[in-house]
């Protein structure tokens, strides 16, 4: 249950991805049966008071466990948190890197492959990322997805790219992120190697410019 403090507070949510105003979102009285991936916003009002801050959670639906996670490329040592099994065991990290709930990479990209005992189909895919501009982690260029049946012999099965951020973007910026991969041609196999690509140079107006960006990942949604 969502609850609040201050007693006599209304506490109005949006599922929608906009933001709670006090006319005409709902109001929470009761837990949200959730169904979808969601992005769930609340906001709490109360006359005479200014109106609080929006606080974000977001929601995914997961459906498939691997058998098997092997990373290819190891977190920065700083970031490992409890190393590949961080990123499926349905624990999503908040807004603060430090807390061993992230794996950060910086120098490299994020690889992997996840192993089933059967061939399996996967339909899509969802990273939940970290974006927080002054702590130079960024959003997620690209992620690949490949599929294979022996481990040794991979085909393109995803590629997706995603919006970059830009000098008109807010430099306190500092969130969870969902990056959405689809399979348009879903086909049974035992592997699946992603691959999560980082901004090799941060841009001009950035602090650290020309340097790395990192990119951090608590959790990988399957379904």
């Amino acid at each position: 249950p969502i609850k609040h403090v201050v007693k006599g507070t209304t506490i109005r949510y949006t599922l929608d991805g906009m933001d709670p105003d006090s006319l005409n979102s709902p109001i929470y009285k009761k837990p949200i049966r959730l169904f979808n991936n969601t992005v769930v916003k609340t906001k709490a009002f109360k006359p005479g008071w200014i109106s609080s801050d929006i606080v974000q959670r977001n929601f995914y639906k997961s459906t498939i466990h691997p058998d098997s996670i092997v990373l290819l490329q190891l977190p920065d040592p700083k970031y490992r948190a409890s190393g590949p099994k961080t990123l499926f065991d349905y624990e999503l990290g908040d807004k603060n890197f430090g807390n061993a709930k992230w794996l950060g990479y910086k120098d490299a990209n994020m690889e992997m492959v996840i192993g089933f005992n059967q061939p399996t189909t996967i339909k899509e895919i969802y990273f939940n990322a970290l974006v927080n501009l002054g702590s130079y982690i960024f959003p997620i260029v690209s992620i690949d997805v490949m599929g294979s049946m022996d481990g040794k012999n991979y085909t393109l099965i995803s590629k997706n790219n995603y919006p970059a951020v830009t000098d008109a973007t807010p430099k306190t910026l500092n969130e969870t992120r969902g990056f959405s991969c689809a399979i348009g041609k879903p086909t049974p196999y035992k592997f699946y190697k992603l691959v999560a690509t980082n901004l090799k140079k941060l841009p001009s107006w950035h602090p650290g410019k020309g340097t790395p960006a990192w990119i951090f990942v608590d959790e990988i949604f399957l379904n």
